[in-house]
C-alpha cells in the first residue's frame, strides 16, 4: 500500500508498532513525519513495558513497509517528561533532578553576585568584601559539583527509561546519595536514597540492544 502523505505514514509505522511491540496507539506520540525522497522519515516516542523510549523510522513510499529504524538516546531536557505509566522509583528520580536543577540556579546566581559584589567591594574599600569573595568562591565551588550531581542524575533517569534497571542500580549507590545529601541538599539526597531502595525492588530487566 503506497503512502501518500503523513497521515498515511503513522499508519503504517502504528501497524509495525503492533506487531513489533505489542503496543497500542494510544501508547505512541508522533514528534515529526517528514518526506525524503521516496521515504518517509518518522521520529516518535514509544512507551513500553512501562518505560518511554525514542525511534526514528523510516518508511518505503510506494509499499508502505518499514524499512529501517533505531532507538535514540535522548539528552538531557527541561522540564522532563513524565510518562502516565511512570512507577514511584522514576517519579523520585524525576523530583530529585528537578530539586537538583533549582540547587544549581541558586548557587550559581548567589555564587557569582557574593564574588562580584566582594570585588567591587574591595575595589572601594567597602568592609567585608573579602569575605564576601570568600562566600562567592565556595558557593561557586559547590555549584560546579552540583552541576556534576545533576548530570548524574539526569543519567539514572535516563536508564529507568529505557529499562536499564541493572546500571541504574549501580549509578544510584548509597555513596551518591550520601553525596547528594551533602553537596546537593538534604531533599534531593533524601528522594535519591529513598528511590534507590525502590529501584532496588525493581524486576531486573537486560541492557536495551
Amino acid at each position: 500500500m503506497s503512502v501518500n502523505d503523513a497521515e498515511s505514514a503513522e499508519s503504517s509505522v502504528r501497524d509495525w508498532i503492533q506487531k513489533k511491540f505489542g503496543a497500542s496507539g494510544e501508547n505512541v506520540y508522533f514528534e515529526s513525519v517528514r518526506k525524503d525522497a521516496a521515504t518517509w522519515f518518522v521520529e516518535l516516542q514509544l512507551t513500553t513495558g512501562g518505560y518511554r523510549k525514542y525511534y526514528s523510522v523510516s518508511v518505503d513510499s510506494a509499499s508502505g513497509a518499514v524499512t529501517g529504524y533505531n532507538e535514540k538516546f535522548r539528552p538531557f531536557t527541561f522540564p522532563p517528561s513524565i510518562p502516565a505509566s511512570r512507577g514511584a522509583a522514576n517519579i523520585l528520580v524525576v523530583a530529585a533532578l528537578i530539586v537538583s536543577i533549582i540547587v544549581v540556579i541558586i548557587f550559581i546566581s548567589q555564587g557569582i553576585f557574593n564574588l562580584l559584589g566582594g570585588i567591587f567591594n574591595l575595589y572601594t574599600n567597602v568592609l567585608g568584601g573579602l569575605g564576601r569573595m570568600i562566600l562567592g568562591i565556595f558557593l561557586l565551588a559547590f555549584g560546579v559539583i552540583d552541576i556534576y550531581l545533576t548530570v548524574e542524575i539526569n543519567n539514572i533517569r535516563d536508564l529507568l527509561d529505557r529499562g536499564n534497571v541493572n546500571a541504574a542500580k549501580e549509578r544510584n549507590s548509597l555513596a551518591f546519595g550520601v553525596a547528594a545529601l551533602i553537596f546537593d541538599g538534604v531533599v534531593t539526597g533524601i528522594l535519591l536514597i529513598v528511590a534507590r531502595e525502590e529501584i532496588n525492588g525493581l524486576e531486573t530487566q537486560p541492557a536495551p540492544v
